[in-house]
């Protein structure tokens, strides 16, 4: 029988794979996939379309990656809003991986699967293109901090539910303590896998998956960084990199903005990418730490 395969343009590495039945994601207004969009059932420029193809297009099994947007553009803007101490960290992230937990669930019932696949985000490369329409937000260790997070808080939902497996090939390329990804970068771009990995991921995972109701997650440090804690620190940066984030309201001069936070007793403020040419060579921004670093 086919496999439906929707979701972002992390997809698209599975798109020629036998008995695939892919979502045209062009067909909507905005191609943009998100988890904030699948949760919502009034997003009709979405699921106008996405209902009768399920409809149409009867199948046991769904591949589903959506997150790595939210994660890439939403997270660190929203996180550190709402900080007190390293579990709000977590307790932002459960809550948006319990609410997609509970559509997938609403979506097997009501199209009648047996098996759910979700293809977890891929690692984030420094130097990669900054979108406007999806930007980067935050560093990329920290976005792959936030992936590791986000990982860690989907499998712990579903691990009891044999309905739902989640897969990765994360943890192949990224350091366990540092959380930079591994040189040289599997992507083309810093954000989308290289294409010849579609069927090697497809055949070592995916199917797997598909077919044993487990969890596959590659890489063999799954296990070292699940127990690591995480943490908001500040760090001294230079600006090398293209992305978004918070730092210190004193040192962002004409750039600051209506976004402004208080976290350990310090002001923020929240400066895009194009922004950051008004601050100092060196300024403190707000990132994600691994606390079991020695």
């Amino acid at each position: 029988m086919s496999i439906l395969l929707f979701g972002d343009s992390h997809t698209d590495i599975f798109g020629g794979m036998q008995d695939v039945i892919k979502f045209n994601t062009a067909q909507c207004k905005s191609s943009i996939m998100t988890i904030h969009r699948f949760t919502d059932a009034g997003d009709t420029d979405l699921w106008e379309l996405l209902d009768p193809w399920f409809k149409n297009n009867q199948s046991s099994s769904l591949v589903i990656s959506v997150g790595e947007i939210d994660i890439r553009a939403h997270f660190w803007r929203h996180i550190p809003r709402y900080y007190q101490d390293s579990q709000s960290i977590l307790d932002y992230i459960n809550s948006i991986a319990l609410k997609f937990y509970n559509s997938l669930v609403n979506a097997f019932e009501k199209y009648n699967l047996e098996r759910i696949v979700v293809w977890g985000a891929p690692v984030a490369g420094d130097g990669a293109h900054y979108n406007f329409k999806v930007p980067f937000s935050g560093s990329a260790q920290t976005r792959n901090i936030l992936i590791h997070l986000w990982n860690r808080s989907f499998v712990n939902i579903t691990n009891n539910d044999s309905r739902i497996s989640f897969a990765t090939a994360y943890y192949n390329f990224v350091d366990p303590v540092t959380y930079s990804t591994v040189i040289p970068s599997p992507s083309h771009d810093g954000v989308h896998w290289r294409n010849e990995y579609g069927p090697k991921f497809w055949e070592k995972l995916i199917i797997p998956a598909l077919s044993s109701r487990q969890n596959f997650v590659a890489g063999g440090l799954w296990e070292i960084m699940s127990n690591n804690i995480i943490d908001i620190t500040e760090t001294i940066s230079s600006g090398t990199y293209q992305y978004d984030t918070w730092v210190r309201t004193d040192q962002a001069k004409d750039a600051v903005g209506k976004k402004q936070i208080v976290v350990n007793k310090i002001p923020y403020s929240f400066i895009t990418a194009d922004q950051r040419k008004l601050l100092p060579d060196q300024y403190n921004e707000l990132t994600l730490k691994n606390l079991n670093i020695k």
